[in-house]
C-alpha cells in the first residue's frame, strides 16, 4: 500500500512508483467490474468507498488530469500549463476539502479541483457500468451516435438542474453517499453538456440515463402521453427530445423545450433531410472548397434507378408515417437536386419524369397500406369491445 506520509511537499512526482500506482488502480477497478458482473451491490459500494479514499487513485487522477490540461492548453491556446509538485501535493491533501462553495480559493483552482473529483468519480463508476453496458447493443450504437444526439439535446444557457430531473439518474445509479452528494453539487454548478474533452463523466451519465429505454434495439418507438403520438426512427438520429421529455424531465423543462424553435426538433425536416442527404452524398461529392459537385464516376443511366431504389428502401426500412406534406417536401427536394442534371444532360429529362411517376406510385401504395392497416386495427378493436 502506498502510504500518505511518504508523500510531502518535497516529493518528486516524477520518481513516484508509477507502475505500482497504475497496477493498484487497475486491480481495484477490476474488483468493481467483477462485483458488478455478480450484481453484488453491497460489495460494489464497499470497494467504491475504498477506491475514492485510496491514495494511489488520487495520485493517478491528479497526474492524468493535469497532463490532459497541459495537452489541452498546448493544443488549443499554445500555452504551457505548469503545475509544480508542491501544488500537486496540496491538491492531493485537500482534494475532498475544497468545493465550489469555498470562498477563499480562486475560481480557477476550484475548477481544477472539481475536474479532478469528476475524473475520480468517473474512474469509480466506469467499471461498474462497463459490466452492465458491455454486452448491450445500445452501448456500441451510443458510441457511434453520441455526438449527433448530444448536439441535439444541448441547450445553451439552461442549467442542468433547471432542465432535468436528476433524481431519475440518482435512482438508476444508487450510488454511495459521497457520489450522490457530488452529483447533486455537479448538477447545480455545471452546464449539462460541455463540448471539450473533459466530459468523460458527462458521457457516462448519458449512457446510464438512457439505459433501459431500449432505444437502439428497436427500429421505431411509439410514445403515447396525453394524446401525443409520435413515431421515431432512431437510426436516422431523430432524437426528438420534446416528445419523450415527459419520462425524465421536469414540467418547467418541457415548457422551455416546447418554446425552442429548433429545426432539430422537427420530425419532418429531419426525415427529409436525411433522405435527401443520403441520395446527394452518392451522386455528388464535395470539392476542396467544400462545395457540392456532381460525381462523374456515377453512370447517368443508373442514376434514376438508384434514386428510386434508395427512396423505397429508406421509406420501408424506417416505416415513415407518410402524409401529404412529407411527400410534397420529398418531391420538391428531389426536383431541386436533380435540376442540375436536367441542365447538364437534357437526355435525362424523360427519365426524370419517369422517376417522379414511379415515386408517386410507390408512395401512394405505401399510404394505402398504412390506411388499410389502421382501418383493420380499428375494426378488430371495435369488434372485441362488443
Amino acid at each position: 500500500m502506498f502510504k500518505s506520509y511518504l508523500l510531502n511537499t518535497d516529493s518528486s512526482w516524477k520518481h513516484l512508483p508509477w507502475k505500482k500506482i497504475n497496477t493498484r488502480v487497475i486491480l481495484l477497478q477490476r474488483k468493481i467490474f467483477e462485483a458488478a458482473k455478480k450484481n453484488d451491490k453491497l460489495q460494489i459500494n464497499k470497494i467504491q468507498n475504498y477506491f475514492l479514499n485510496c491514495n494511489e487513485v488520487k495520485i493517478f487522477a491528479i497526474e492524468n488530469m493535469i497532463h490532459s490540461l497541459n495537452h489541452y492548453y498546448d493544443f488549443y491556446n499554445q500555452e504551457k500549463y505548469i503545475c509544480l509538485d508542491k501544488e500537486k501535493f496540496i491538491i492531493f491533501k485537500y482534494i475532498f476539502s475544497i468545493s465550489s462553495n469555498t470562498k477563499f480559493v480562486k475560481s480557477k483552482i476550484v475548477i481544477l479541483f472539481e475536474k479532478i473529483k469528476e475524473y475520480l468519480i468517473y474512474l469509480c463508476l466506469q467499471p461498474e457500468w462497463q459490466a452492465r453496458l458491455n454486452n448491450n447493443l445500445y452501448n456500441n450504437y451510443y458510441k457511434q451516435k453520441r455526438r449527433s444526439y448530444i448536439n441535439l439535446i444541448e441547450i445553451p444557457n439552461i442549467k442542468y438542474k433547471h432542465n432535468f430531473n436528476w433524481n431519475y439518474l440518482i435512482n438508476k445509479l444508487k450510488p454511495i453517499p459521497y457520489i450522490k452528494k457530488y452529483i447533486r453539487n455537479w448538477f447545480e454548478n455545471r452546464y449539462y453538456i460541455k463540448t471539450n474533452k473533459f466530459c468523460l463523466l458527462s458521457h457516462l451519465f448519458n449512457q446510464i440515463w438512457f439505459l433501459g429505454l431500449n432505444w437502439f434495439q428497436l427500429m421505431n418507438i411509439n410514445f403515447n402521453h396525453e394524446n401525443i403520438f409520435c413515431k421515431l426512427t432512431f437510426n436516422d438520429n431523430l432524437f426528438l427530445l420534446k416528445e419523450f421529455s415527459f419520462s425524465f424531465c421536469n414540467m418547467d423543462s418541457q415548457k422551455k423545450l416546447n418554446k425552442l424553435n429548433s429545426r432539430n426538433l422537427n420530425l419532418e425536416f429531419v426525415s427529409v433531410s436525411n433522405l435527401i442527404y443520403g441520395i446527394k452524398s452518392r451522386l455528388f461529392k464535395k470539392n476542396n472548397l467544400n462545395q457540392w459537385r456532381f460525381n462523374h464516376k456515377v453512370k447517368y443511366l443508373k442514376i434514376i434507378n438508384y434514386i428510386i431504389n434508395y427512396i423505397k428502401k429508406h421509406i420501408i426500412s424506417h416505416n415513415y408515417n407518410l402524409n401529404h406534406n412529407l411527400t410534397k417536401k420529398i418531391f420538391i427536394s428531389i426536383n431541386r437536386m436533380i435540376s442540375y442534371l436536367k441542365i447538364k444532360r437534357s437526355v435525362l429529362y424523360l427519365n426524370i419524369n419517369k422517376l417522379n411517376f414511379d415515386i408517386h406510385i410507390f408512395i401512394y401504395q405505401q399510404i394505402i397500406l398504412i390506411f388499410e392497416y389502421n382501418y383493420l386495427k380499428k375494426t378488430i378493436g371495435s369488434s372485441r369491445m362488443k
